[in-house]
């Protein structure tokens, strides 16, 4: 008997994971793409822990060039599945699709039938040689054209027609399905072999206070509660209070207005203007009402001015935003609402915001938009295990030392030229900084250790260790190698005769 789930990614926003929890026996999440982790991966996660439904794998979109990209893929896979607290459980699934190919030819590569088989292999077996259950993702056209109806691995496949075609573990049957809780298209799986949720259930499903999911940050679970939020309606009436959708109107009456006020009635009035108490219902609602009051600054308050006081005599008061503060909004008479930062990029500043034209709300502003007052910082470093702000990037990762990102440049990580020091600067940190320890970590490696072989050296830059065009050359020089004689040519080709192809990170 199969039972039924969803697999979603960052374009499925504003669900209610409690209510989509009474149609789901399991979810599957993309974790990313590229070396790009999905934005909206931890949030879902949080989501569907606190719902209480069984996480049982996740999937990354392959956009590899190379045999070599398509392990750092797995590797960052890996990584990012880690840090995000899921368990050596999680099957991990390999999705090689339509767009890998598109975007790889627009980039000179071409990827056929022994290329997918390869990056497959490649991806799936470093998934397993890490202790994850794998398997792969695939439709019928690429299950008989691509793979010649050969795959070693467990089979995740998209069979809209009927039933399924081939035996498979889990059958994505529709990409127009809908359950409660969700009012957009969504694809739908069964999973036919029921051992999957038995075997992760009890080890991915978490507690519901988000202040017990270990590995996340604080930042990560006040914008979780947040946006889990999104689509809330204000309430006519004092009734119908939990429910999203229902008894919707313009009476200023809504469960964060109730509930702050049974916490604090002396500073939380009910019924009311409710902006500043959604903020503090997610810091509540994270942290507990003691937490929350420190990290917030002072205590809980409705009076968005009186809350920007707060922050001000605390010192923590900015006039740029980053992930997680607290935005505040201004008009002829001052200060007048506020909501959270989800993100800043791009000259840009994301927010969720409570009482926005009567519901909680997604907004995006100029970051020099006049109508913003500043931000107050809480403190997040309150939150004990979790990260400080000061160390979240404005994706909400932890944010590394120059050292470990050096590391990770030389492997290749970052990509080349303008494009490494684009995605550097993009995650929030300082390129030149990491490029001057590169420049070091690279000549300390070659005064330490004596010169390899070309044969070596050959095997390393195939394998990407060496970086591309401009990149290597300089590396290769810094290293104590004569990159333009005899010594080196012939070895920027693989044993194959292929061009040694860079590997590309950039978002298609």
């Amino acid at each position: 008997m199969a039972t039924v789930g969803i697999d979603i990614s960052e374009w499925q926003t504003g669900l209610d994971y409690t209510t989509m929890a009474k149609s789901l026996d399991f979810v599957i999440l993309r974790e990313g793409y590229r070396q790009s982790r999905d934005k909206m991966f931890l949030t879902h996660i949080n989501g569907f822990k606190a719902a209480r439904v069984p996480i049982i794998g996740v999937y990354h979109f392959i956009y590899a060039l190379n045999v070599a990209g398509a392990r750092q893929e797995a590797l960052t896979c890996i990584k990012n599945v880690q840090a995000a607290g899921l368990p050596k459980t999680t099957r991990i699934w390999c999705d090689f699709e339509y767009d890998t190919v598109t975007n790889a030819r627009k980039k000179g590569v071409n990827l056929g039938s022994a290329e997918c088989i390869q990056f497959t292999n490649t991806f799936c077996t470093t998934v397993q040689e890490a202790g994850y259950p794998t398997g792969v993702y695939t439709n019928m056209d690429y299950y008989r054209n691509m793979y010649h109806s050969i795959i070693n691995w467990p089979l995740w496949l998209a069979d809209y027609s009927g039933g399924p075609d081939v035996p498979c573990m889990i059958q994505q049957y529709s990409s127009k399905g809908r359950i409660p809780g969700f009012y957009e298209d969504l694809d739908m799986d069964y999973l036919y072999d029921t051992s999957e949720i038995d075997r992760v259930r009890g080890q991915v499903i978490a507690t519901v206070a988000y202040q017990e999911v270990s590995n996340v940050s604080a930042v990560d679970k006040v914008l979780a509660i947040a946006e889990a939020e999104v689509g809330y309606l204000e309430k006519a009436s004092n009734y119908n209070l939990d429910s999203k959708t229902a008894n919707a109107g313009s009476g200023n009456y809504t469960k964060y207005g109730r509930d702050m006020h049974r916490i604090q009635p002396s500073n939380m009035d009910f019924p009311a203007p409710y902006c500043d108490a959604f903020v503090d219902w997610c810091f509540w609602k994270a942290f507990g009402a003691d937490l929350a009051r420190k990290m917030l600054c002072g205590t809980f308050d409705d009076y968005t001015v009186i809350s920007a006081d707060y922050y001000k005599k605390a010192g923590r008061w900015y006039t740029s935003g980053k992930r997680g503060d607290q935005i505040f909004f201004r008009n002829s008479g001052g200060i007048c609402h506020t909501g959270l930062v989800t993100q800043v990029s791009g000259g840009k500043v994301y927010t969720i915001e409570g009482n926005k034209s009567n519901a909680v709300r997604k907004c995006v502003y100029n970051a020099g938009d006049s109508s913003i007052a500043g931000y107050g910082r809480p403190k997040y470093e309150l939150a004990g295990n979790s990260s400080t702000n000061t160390d979240i990037l404005t994706d909400g990762s932890q944010k590394k030392t120059v050292e470990q990102l050096a590391k990770e440049v030389i492997t290749g990580m970052w990509g080349n030229g303008d494009d490494r020091k684009n995605r550097i600067t993009a995650a929030g940190y300082d390129y030149n900084a990491v490029q001057k320890k590169v420049n070091e970590l690279l000549k300390a490696g070659a005064s330490a250790a004596p010169l390899k072989t070309v044969e070596e050296l050959a095997k390393e830059v195939i394998a990407g260790k060496w970086g591309n065009g401009p990149d290597r050359k300089k590396w290769l020089t810094d290293a104590g190698y004569d990159y333009d004689s005899g010594k080196f040519k012939g070895q920027k080709r693989d044993r194959k005769g292929q061009a040694v192809a860079g590997y590309a990170t950039e978002e298609p």
